[in-house]
Order: C-alpha cells, then sequence, then structure tokens
C-alpha cells in the first residue's frame, strides 16, 4: 500500500474545485449574519422562528475553521510548497486577503468612532490610536490589551496563526505522513488537535482550535489520497470529541457535516455558491452596518412590524455593500493572488 501511495503521489495532481467548499461557505456567513442582525439589540421584537434561525453563529465560525483546514493544505499541495516559498505564500494570502480587511477595519473604526459621539451612546467617546490601529493590521490584537475594532476579526486573527504555522510546517507534515502510511498517518492530525484539549491564554488563540483545522486536514488527507477510509473517519471522530470536550455539542456537529460534505458530497452551483464568494466580504463587513441600520432604526421604529424591516434592511444592506466589495476589491485581489505563482506547480 506504501508503493501505491507513492505511486499515486508522483502523478501530477488535478486541480479541483470543490463546489461543497463554496456552498458551505455560504451556509455559514449566512448563519453569522443572521445571528448579528436578530441579537445584537436584544429589545429588537421578532418572531420566534426568525431568533432561533438567528442562533447558530458559532456552528458558521466552526465550519469556516474546517474548511481552511481543507482548502489551505489542499493547495498547497498541489502546487507542491516547499518552507523556502514561505514569503511567497504570506504574499499570496496577504494579496488576497488584506485589501478587503484593511477596508473593513476602517469601516468599523469610522461607524463605531461616529457612534460613540452620538447623544444615545452610554458610554465614553472612543479616538483611535496608532498601535491599535497597526495591531489590527498586524492580528496582533489578541496578544495585547487593546480590542479588536469588529468583533468579528478574532477569527481572522486565528486564521492568520493557522496560515504561518502551515506554512511552516507544510512540508514536513507531508513528508511524515508519507512515512506513516495510509493507517498510522491519521495520527498526523490527531496529534495536531490534542491543543484542544487544554484551553489556552488568549481565548481567541489557534490552539484552543486546532482539533477544527485538524479535522480540516483529515479531510485533506482523505481526497489526496494519503488515508484509507477507516483510518480517515477514525481521524474525524477524534479531531470531532477533542473539539467537544470545552465547545457547545451543536458546533461539534456542524464541525463534523462540514467535514462529512466536503468529503462526499458533490453538488452543483447554486444560489448558496453565490453567498459563498461573497462570504469573505460579507463576513468581515456586516457587522457594522448591523449596528447602524438597527441601532439608528430603532430610535424610529417602535412596533414588532418596523423591527422586522430593520432586520431586513440590516440584512440587505449588509449583502449589497459585500457584493460591491467583492466586486471592485475582493475580485481584483483574488485575480492579482493568482498572479503570484511558487514556479513548480503542475502544468
Amino acid at each position: 500500500m506504501v508503493i501505491l501511495l507513492s505511486h499515486r503521489e508522483n502523478q501530477s495532481q488535478p486541480v479541483k474545485y470543490f463546489e461543497s467548499v463554496q456552498i458551505i461557505r455560504g451556509i455559514a456567513v449566512l448563519l453569522v449574519l443572521l445571528a448579528h442582525a436578530t441579537f445584537y439589540r436584544p429589545d429588537l421584537q421578532l418572531p420566534a422562528a426568525l431568533r432561533f434561525l438567528g442562533g447558530f453563529p458559532h456552528e458558521g465560525v466552526a465550519a469556516f475553521f474546517v474548511i481552511s483546514g481543507f482548502t489551505l493544505p489542499w493547495s498547497l499541495h498541489v502546487a507542491r510548497y516547499r518552507t523556502r516559498q514561505l514569503p511567497l505564500f504570506l504574499s499570496k494570502r496577504l494579496v488576497r486577503l488584506e485589501p478587503v480587511y484593511l477596508v473593513a477595519v476602517l469601516f468599523a473604526g469610522l461607524v463605531f468612532y461616529i457612534q460613540t459621539r452620538l447623544p444615545q451612546f452610554p458610554g465614553e467617546a472612543w479616538t483611535p490610536t496608532v498601535r491599535q490601529i497597526a495591531l489590527h493590521f498586524l492580528y496582533l490584537i489578541p496578544f495585547s490589551s487593546e480590542n479588536w475594532l469588529n468583533p468579528v476579526f478574532w477569527t481572522l486573527g486565528v486564521e492568520f496563526q493557522f496560515y504561518l504555522l502551515l506554512g511552516l510546517l507544510f512540508p514536513t507534515l507531508i513528508a511524515v505522513i508519507r512515512r506513516a502510511g495510509a493507517i498510522l498517518g491519521v495520527f498526523v492530525p490527531v496529534l495536531l488537535a490534542l491543543p484542544s484539549i487544554f484551553p489556552a491564554q488568549p481565548q481567541y488563540s489557534l490552539s484552543n482550535f486546532a482539533a477544527l483545522f485538524a479535522l480540516g486536514l483529515v479531510v485533506f488527507m482523505w481526497h489526496a489520497k494519503f488515508l484509507h477510509a477507516g483510518a480517515a473517519v477514525i481521524g474525524a471522530l477524534a479531531t470531532t470529541a477533542m473539539f467537544s470536550l470545552h465547545n457547545d455539542p451543536s458546533s461539534a456537529l456542524a464541525s463534523a457535516c462540514t467535514a462529512a460534505f466536503v468529503a462526499f458530497w458533490t453538488p452543483r452551483k447554486n444560489w448558496l455558491s453565490t453567498f459563498g464568494a461573497l462570504s469573505y466580504s460579507l463576513y468581515v463587513l456586516q457587522l457594522p452596518v448591523v449596528w447602524v441600520v438597527i441601532r439608528g432604526g430603532m430610535l424610529y421604529f417602535k412596533t414588532p412590524g418596523g423591527h422586522f424591516l430593520l432586520w431586513l434592511a440590516a440584512i440587505g444592506i449588509s449583502i449589497l455593500i459585500a457584493a460591491l466589495a467583492h466586486r471592485f476589491i475582493e475580485r481584483p485581489s483574488q485575480a492579482l493572488s493568482k498572479r503570484i505563482r511558487y514556479g513548480n506547480e503542475p502544468g
């Protein structure tokens, strides 16, 4: 079996597109958006059904982490990545993600600055500092005394920690996996998930979510033919169980479902794929829109019907702004990122 596995690895790995990933991204970002629009203000009067739909933000975040644990190793494997190419890898990620993120940081800062100076704001006015903004750009807020301008940015910090670790260790991981074989190789993601058993500070650090990225790695190993089906199932169950020790069962179930869908589901493109394409812009830009629309609108709309209209407006305007950001910022960034090549990709 080791010989057969080696034979497969020496073949050029075709570039493969996973529609399931895009659809799950769409579902995940909608779960987060619904949660923010529904529960930003506890006194927002909405039907029970909508409040139920808005109750799954953590499940959406768990899905995003599992997807990253799969897609990043897959892309590096296809590109035949080497550790010496770490600057290129980080350059590709920053060119792809940073423009929209920087706009989101400035947008959140502007909204927060104005909001804290309104007469209705109960606290002190916020004044930005160079240190706080600079720490945002470097994703170092969790390791400082500053706060994120937009609470959802904590997940980007965790993702960036994952990028650094993966860029440094990926070739070594692949070498170990190849030596271990299609059965014992499952111990690699299981060992990488172990930090999740021991909660660490700061709370929003990679170690606390290692099991989710490791679960995505199991799916990558399955698709790349590094694992037998039985070993992949064992790895998926083990990493999910580690995550569930300190997290709610529904998030653990969402992560397991995400892994299963990416592993086995081959759907056609549908309307959720569109939200998947918008997911990054929508994720980082939505919350300030919700702040403005719902906080401002509740000064004038007092009835349940009015609150429902505000809820719809917050969601609709968030999607519109995300679509504009995707069209004019994110898509050009994606195109530029693709032009940065490692030089050893298969033809």
